[in-house]
């Protein structure tokens, strides 16, 4: 069982890789990443940011990136 061989450390080392990256973010990306967490969709987000759904997506681009960037150097 998968839950067995997760520990409670592992959780919390990975909460807190996940709000040390999310602070390195731009405000605007940030903002982008909680409006994806809460299941907002590229247009949806673009129409709440007046912006055009492609740059949202390459936004998103680059945030995954950066946290590709992020596990591989921490």
């Amino acid at each position: 069982n998968l839950a067995d061989k997760i520990s409670i450390d592992d959780i919390v080392v990975g909460n807190i890789m996940q709000t040390i990256f999310i602070n390195k973010l731009t405000e605007i990306e940030k903002t982008i990443v909680r409006f994806l967490i809460i299941g907002m969709t590229q247009v949806e987000i673009a129409k709440t940011m007046n912006c055009t759904r492609q740059n949202i997506g390459s936004t998103i681009k680059k945030i995954r990136k950066k946290w590709t960037n992020y596990l591989n150097n921490e």
